[in-house]
């Protein structure tokens, strides 16, 4: 690869390689041949990674469907040591600036385009820093989150009243339709209509930091629909009703903490989890074999 070309990213660094992938994201299948390049890229590293596409792919398909200007680019850049993300579109990055404003990532904006660096890391760094991470994130909630729900407690308010009707709207609209579908299962259109109720729910959780950890699980169910389209429409009917424990208990959440009140913010974490690696085990059981045990599918 030649080395010290002219680089679109914002950072100051001269060892990007020339070569770059440009991907034109006009249309959900566009952005769906961007998260089949990522997913087929197997040494970054896990968690940034697996953090700034989640929020990218929700902020991306938010996008498509709300705003008037759909196109925008977004180059992807290399070194020895990191990958670049860059959005190149004036409205589109801004709104992704404040997006990942309350996220942990590497990033510059300068108002015309955002650039976003993640570290590069090796298969085996990523099998021990995801097990490792496990072990701390359970070890940390045994000791800090609270084993008993609080009755005594109003619900939280946080959240503005604009997204939180848009929110319960949400929730409705995915009952409706998982419980409408309980005994055929996911259409194609159904199935798009599903991902596109969940991202949109996912997207208006994200400016919320308090509950990150809610926001997290779900978002990971989100970008499971995305990774394994084909898979959820052939579920049986025991492996739907998963779908449905977890849609009903997504809107407990929702209700529970922000309209009947009641419980701690903390309450349903480990249960949600719980209920998402179950169904990861049941979509691609090869991908969650070897970073899941018992004890952590059935921690609380």
């Amino acid at each position: 690869m030649r080395k010290n070309k002219k680089v679109i990213h914002l950072f100051e660094e001269s060892n990007t390689s020339s070569v770059k992938h440009v991907i034109s994201i006009a249309t959900e299948d566009d952005l769906n041949c961007f998260w089949d390049f990522l997913s087929n890229s197997n040494s970054y590293a896990y968690d940034s990674m697996h953090t700034f596409i989640a929020h990218f792919y929700n902020f991306a398909h938010y996008y498509l469907t709300r705003s008037q200007s759909h196109f925008f680019e977004i180059i992807i850049e290399e070194s020895d040591l990191n990958i670049y993300f860059t959005l190149w579109n004036k409205i589109a990055a801004k709104q992704l600036f404040k997006l990942l404003g309350a996220i942990p990532l590497d990033m510059i904006y300068d108002k015309n385009r955002i650039s976003v660096r993640l570290p590069k890391i090796t298969k085996a760094q990523l099998t021990l820093q995801t097990s490792n991470e496990q072990r701390q994130e359970h070890l940390i909630a045994s000791v800090q989150q609270p084993k008993e729900i609080k009755t005594d407690l109003e619900p939280y308010t946080f959240i503005n009243n604009e997204d939180l009707e848009e929110l319960l709207k949400l929730s409705e609209d995915m009952q409706d339709l998982i419980l409408n579908l309980s005994k055929k299962g996911f259409s194609e259109h159904t199935f798009i209509t599903f991902r596109s109720y969940l991202s949109i729910f996912c997207f208006t959780l994200r400016y919320y930091p308090q509950i990150q950890e809610s926001t997290k699980t779900f978002t990971e169910f989100s970008n499971l629909l995305n990774m394994h389209k084909e898979r959820f429409l052939q579920l049986s009917e025991d492996e739907f009703e998963l779908i449905i424990g977890f849609v009903h208990n997504i809107d407990n959440w929702l209700q529970t903490l922000f309209v009947r009140g009641g419980a701690h913010l903390y309450f349903m974490d480990n249960s949600l989890k719980s209920d998402l690696a179950t169904i990861q085990m049941s979509i691609s059981p090869s991908e969650t074999s070897h970073e899941l045990s018992l004890d952590d599918i059935f921690h609380f």
